[in-house]
């Protein structure tokens, strides 16, 4: 039923593209921050649920 309401519905693969991107951008955003971030920062963020 749906995969017939959608693929009726004209011009819905740039939601699909426009999600697509959105994922890449943010995953690559975090692997960025995760490589450029100093260890001593994780370690005592790591270490705060604990004190």
């Amino acid at each position: 039923m749906f995969r017939n309401l959608l693929h009726e519905v004209t011009g819905i693969g740039i939601y699909q593209m426009f999600s697509l991107l959105v994922f890449t951008a943010f995953f690559v955003l975090i692997a960025l921050w995760l490589f450029k971030t100093k260890k001593e920062y994780i370690d005592e963020m790591s270490n705060k649920p604990l004190e």
